[in-house]
């Protein structure tokens, strides 16, 4: 009998048993849409703290030749790392016209000349202000300049009960740096402006107070030579150059990272939300495993006999089994199609998203937009297709059980 044969009389098959595959579909159908709402929420997650990010601190992604913690823009790193961003990443970035800054990251210690006393580690960023500004559009500048005048000018992100002398232009800093030879050494800042971000929905992004400088005067206090850098930031939305950067920092041994990583906070956020979308995965596996076990041994008792005619009338068991494995296949891409096409005609209806505000934290205060890119429904395709054929195995292995001449026996 060819395959043809074998998928018309499947099909046909499907009709007959109208009740039971009505219930076969939905159960599908409700599986797989789980599955699209588990992974578009993760998505959403992802995206939004991205987007927040792009615009506050970290770009699309940031590559940085700092070891350790030094990933983690709320880390301080109270020594300059010994390596650079290499020649090679800069020319590739600008070959592609891929836009992206360069900076220097190093900790300071904070000396409070007014108490006498050291005030603790803070971050230090050396940035080109001019070419920043085009990007940092989340910065809000509360006083003073956002391009410092003077070249050992500071801005300085502020806190809410940051008030008094520390908080007045003019106001001079002394910071303690380590130079590239280990040496800790006094240096003197101008505070030229305080900022805040537009968007901070009271969230603590910044666990440590962030100093913005010029690069060129960080790099001449720390001994550098004007073409090192720590720290590469990349703005790239379509993500067309990601793969071929990560390559690149890898091959030179330098972090690549997205920029929902940038935080330690949200980086835990987005790892946590991960973590649960695996767990509900797993658990509409099991769940949706056995009921469709469930369902496929009641069809197979129902269609005892039907199957053993199929055997007295001359089927090998081998032809039974495939009808039925085909069967399963078109069940399983029939209510795929039908949750798909439900789950496209959702993320029309809501294409402005939901407001969530019970979970706002997990979405960077933004709504959630339903959606689901190819691959993520090609594996939930292949997950529902896979678990429904292994729901399948003991009812096709009962087929070479099947004893026509018994069955009809007990049919009389």
């Amino acid at each position: 009998m060819k395959i043809t044969m074998l998928i018309k009389l499947s099909f046909r098959n499907l009709l007959r048993h109208k009740s039971k595959n009505i219930l076969m579909i939905l159960t599908i159908m409700i599986g797989c849409f789980l599955f699209f709402i588990a992974s578009s929420f993760e998505k959403n997650v992802r995206n939004n703290w991205k987007a927040y990010y792009s615009k506050t601190i970290a770009g699309d992604y940031y590559i940085t030749s700092i070891q350790n913690l030094g990933d983690d823009y709320n880390f301080f790193n109270p020594v300059i790392s010994e390596r650079f961003i290499p020649k090679e990443m800069l020319d590739y970035l600008d070959k592609n016209r891929i836009p992206y800054t360069k900076r220097i990251r190093v900790g300071a210690l904070f000396y409070n000349k007014k108490e006498e006393q050291f005030g603790g580690f803070i971050n230090l960023i050396g940035m080109d202000f001019e070419r920043e500004k085009n990007y940092l559009s989340n910065i809000n500048l509360i006083k003073g300049v956002f391009n410092p005048l003077k070249e050992n000018g500071i801005l300085a992100y502020k806190y809410p009960d940051w008030e008094g002398y520390f908080s007045k232009i003019g106001v001079n800093w002394t910071l303690f740096i380590r130079d590239v030879s280990g040496n800790k050494i006094p240096y003197l800042f101008q505070l030229s402006g305080l900022f805040n971000l537009k968007d901070n929905f009271n969230y603590n992004v910044f666990n440590y107070q962030y100093f913005l400088v010029k690069s060129s005067f960080l790099s001449s206090v720390l001994g550098l030579n004007p073409d090192d850098f720590t720290d590469v930031v990349v703005w790239d939305k379509k993500g067309q150059y990601k793969s071929a950067l990560s390559k690149l920092a890898r091959r030179y041994g330098l972090k690549f990272m997205n920029s929902e990583e940038a935080i330690g906070n949200t980086r835990g956020i987005v790892e946590f939300v991960r973590f649960i979308e695996i767990i509900i995965e797993i658990f509409i596996i099991i769940i949706f495993l056995i009921s469709t076990v469930n369902l496929n041994l009641l069809s197979f008792f129902e269609r005892k006999k039907e199957l053993a005619a199929m055997l007295a009338m001359g089927f090998k068991p081998y032809k039974i089994e495939m009808i039925l494995l085909l069967e399963t296949a078109l069940f399983s891409i029939i209510s795929f199609l039908a949750a798909y096409f439900f789950f496209i005609l959702i993320t029309l209806f809501f294409s402005r998203g939901v407001s969530l505000p019970f979970i706002g934290t997990a979405l960077a205060n933004q709504n959630f937009i339903p959606g689901i890119d190819f691959i993520s429904a090609m594996t939930a395709f292949s997950t529902v297709v896979l678990t429904v054929l292994l729901s399948m195995a003991y009812p096709v292995f009962l087929v070479r059980k099947i004893d026509p001449v018994q069955v009809f026996r007990a049919e009389n």
